[in-house]
């Protein structure tokens, strides 16, 4: 602007230039526009997107997938896209003679409210009674124990797994993939490896138990034993009770008589009382051992083949966390029978050794190694 005459023509001529963009920059500095803060060019500047020049694109979309728009059956309230990209792309050539790129195509899917999504695990199986007054209920008990320093345990039966060239969900760095069978028949693994957890909720520590024959109530309480001599008891040395947290289903089913009779076993031999909390069905996800422990255990196996039951049980026990979770380990080559039943006389020895909660009595009770002679702390 301070050139004067011809001061157009040598701006052009020097910076090779049309004279459309200096007189709009001359225009924009007469306006006085300003550019924001840490930009270098106006709000808009650059290409336009093929959609503000051609609207009518998402219109023939709508046209093309009228028909391959519903509902899901399980539920109305979703709407699915069911023509792939790839066959809108076709249908807008050949039909419309319309060629867009993918990218524009996706661009449509967004503006349109699709994109790919992942079932949400949101919906309980079946309604359960008084499932929120459990919830509570395990809460305080929780919080009751915790006051009283009574250690608290969260148990359950991790996945079974099978020994040999399988393949298993995950991914792990290395050279080339690893080869495994194609198929992942029980019949053609070497062994099967029943991994048993118990979570320490208080000291953020796991106790990993791995079997090779079946996850029995009798498993439960033999792991817990072993432990118990070996870490726990030097860890509480004057506790008289401890609580467990329990799935309500499983070999520590709430309705297995047999899981009570082998407690009342476990219960003598350390002469300990034990307090049990079911957690509901179809709510083992809140279990902590799920999201503690396990989750751990999952990741250091993720994507490894199992040549042998030691071999699970070293990488386990390398799981750690951030937040101080260490794992300790143990192979249980011990036989279990399915066919146990309960003895003679289990119904007067559960009279005299478990107390039932008034309130919730299916998912809560206590296990004491003497005859009833004590207050019930519910």
């Amino acid at each position: 602007m301070e050139l004067g005459t011809h001061g157009v023509s040598l701006v052009c001529k020097t910076y090779h230039v049309t004279r459309n963009t200096v007189y709009r920059g001359i225009h924009e500095l007469e306006s006085g526009d300003t550019i924001a803060a840490g930009h270098i060019r106006k709000k808009g500047g650059g290409r336009k997107s093929i959609l503000s020049v051609h609207p009518e694109y998402i219109d023939i979309f709508r046209e093309i997938t009228e028909d391959a728009i519903g509902g899901l059956p399980q539920d109305e309230s979703v709407r699915m896209l069911f023509y792939s990209p790839g066959i809108i792309r076709d249908k807008m050539e050949v039909d419309y003679g319309i060629s867009i790129s993918y990218h524009t195509l996706k661009q449509i899917i967004s503006k349109e409210g699709f994109k790919k999504r992942t079932p949400k695990k949101c919906t309980s199986m079946a309604e359960c009674n008084k499932r929120n007054e459990q919830f509570e209920k395990i809460s305080a008990m929780r919080s009751m124990c915790e006051e009283n320093h009574i250690p608290v345990f969260s148990i359950d039966t991790k996945k079974k797994e099978l020994v040999g060239p399988f393949r298993r969900g995950g991914q792990v760095y290395c050279d080339r993939s690893p080869r495994c069978r194609d198929h992942d028949f029980p019949s053609f693994a070497s062994g099967k490896i029943i991994p048993y957890g118990i979570y320490d909720v208080q000291k953020n520590t796991g106790y990993m138990s791995f079997g090779i024959s079946h996850d029995t109530a009798g498993f439960f309480c033999d792991n817990f034993k072993y432990y118990w001599y070996r870490v726990l008891q030097d860890i509480y040395p004057h506790a008289t009770a401890i609580m467990l947290l329990c799935d309500g289903g499983g070999s520590n089913s709430s309705s297995s008589r047999l899981f009570k009779q082998e407690l009342i076993k476990l219960s003598e031999d350390l002469h300990i009382d034990i307090i049990v909390a079911h957690y509901p069905p179809y709510t083992s996800k809140w279990n902590p051992i799920e999201h503690r422990l396990f989750s751990q255990i999952t990741r250091v196996w993720s994507g490894i083949s199992f040549e042998s039951v030691e071999q699970a049980c070293e990488l386990a026990a390398e799981a750690r966390t951030k937040s101080g979770l260490c794992v300790f380990t143990n192979i249980n080559r011990k036989k279990y029978d399915t066919s146990r039943c309960v003895d003679s006389n289990y119904d007067d020895v559960c009279q005299r050794h478990i107390t039932f909660d008034e309130e919730l009595p299916k998912w809560n009770y206590k296990v004491s190694w003497r005859d009833k002679k004590y207050q019930v702390i519910f």
